[in-house]
């Protein structure tokens, strides 16, 4: 413990009286041999060491420790730490570079790793709100059919939900699908196939035009198509005029109402055009239960929780088994149950593990870039004394 006392102090008393003499205009090698040749011998450094006590008696407080209760005497002892690890470093450039680029590259990966973490878990539903968004979905876990991703809810599900589930505010229906689009050199793009409150209850509006209205999702009434801002740019070359004119979707003429912003998507980064749904008095019948081809989704209303959506759902779910005793044996064997949860829960459900552990991996990998400097300068540095 006193020679590290004793070395610390010569080192500041090296660097502080090197640096005034440097500030005088003499040169760093100048300075350096003058200060040299002002030290006491390493004989008579030694003897001062080995007259030192062992336990050192603690100076007496003084002003500044009693107003701050040490505040001070820490403030000073870390600025003290501080100037003798940058000597240090500066001693050994070798191993100060290398400890820079680790940390830089430390650094660098914990960025890109947020930043993917970022994308894909923390703004997987880019729209305002997004935790407000509720998936609910069928499920059959003894027939094998428990996920809860992609197509999972029939349309007559959609309007019974609609009236009995008060605690989602707006709700709608959707699904993704291909489809040919043009005349002449037609090409395969992807749309989706939406009932209009879907826009509305995104909190999204087009950039040009409109998106759709409430009729248009009623049959003969539903021949429209909203562009992404891509599709405008890359198939007519961000003309002004464009809303208004036909586009031929699987041969049929549907006139073009809207463009999206350039930054607005949902659910899956293909989908370019969106299409409303309109669906025949066949669909909407209680023969077609239970063919879960299309995605609902919804938005909490104020004041309504996830618990309160999915006791709702559970009520109703009760009440249509009664309403249809033909399907009841068989639902019940298949566990048929619907599921509410979070849309962005829902999106990120494969990744969300795999990019957290990646996550700490390299939050890992930059706390060892981190030790490694502080215990080369505390076990290393010191053994090269000068005592």
């Amino acid at each position: 413990a006193v020679r590290d006392e004793v070395q610390r102090e010569l080192e500041e008393h090296f660097e502080d009286r090197a640096a005034d003499l440097a500030a005088g205009g003499t040169s760093a090698a100048e300075a350096s041999r003058a200060v040299i040749a002002e030290m006491p011998g390493v004989e008579a450094i030694r003897r001062l060491a080995r007259s030192r006590p062992k336990h050192l008696p603690a100076p007496p407080p003084s002003p500044d420790d009693r107003r701050g209760n040490g505040l001070w005497r820490l403030a000073t002892g870390v600025g003290r730490d501080l100037r003798f690890a940058a000597r240090s470093f500066r001693r050994d450039r070798t191993f100060t570079t290398a400890a820079v680029l680790t940390l830089a590259g430390c650094l660098a990966a914990n960025v890109v790793v947020f930043t993917l973490v970022n994308a894909v878990l923390l703004d997987a539903v880019d729209v305002p709100e997004p935790h407000a968004l509720v998936q609910v979905g069928n499920q059959y876990p003894n027939a094998g059919a428990a996920a809860n991703v992609g197509g999972n809810s029939g349309v007559p599900d959609y309007f019974d939900r609609r009236t009995a589930v008060p605690a989602l505010a707006e709700q709608a229906l959707f699904r993704t699908h291909g489809v040919s689009v043009g005349d002449q050199a037609a090409e395969r793009l992807v749309a989706m196939s939406t009932t209009p409150p879907l826009f509305p209850m995104l909190r999204a509006q087009a950039a040009q035009g409109r998106t759709f209205t409430d009729d248009e999702g009623d049959e003969g009434k539903h021949r429209k198509v909203v562009l992404s801002d891509a599709l405008w740019r890359r198939r007519y070359g961000a003309a002004a005029q464009v809303v208004g004119q036909a586009l031929m979707i699987g041969g049929v003429p549907h006139e073009i109402v809207g463009i999206m912003p350039r930054d607005f998507r949902f659910y899956d980064d293909e989908v370019v055009l969106w299409l409303p749904a309109a669906f025949t008095v066949e669909e909407r019948s209680d023969a077609s239960r239970h063919s879960n081809n299309w995605t609902h989704v919804g938005r909490l209303a104020p004041g309504a929780t996830l618990a309160v959506v999915q006791a709702q759902v559970d009520a109703l779910n009760a009440a249509n088994l009664e309403h249809f005793p033909a399907l009841r044996n068989v639902l019940v064997e298949a566990g048929f149950r619907s599921v509410a949860q979070p849309v962005v829960d829902v999106l990120v459900a494969e990744v969300r593990r795999p990019l957290y552990l990646l996550w700490g991996g390299v939050a890992c990998v930059l706390l060892i870039g981190v030790v490694n400097p502080v215990s080369y300068t505390h076990l290393t540095l010191p053994t090269k004394r000068i005592v």
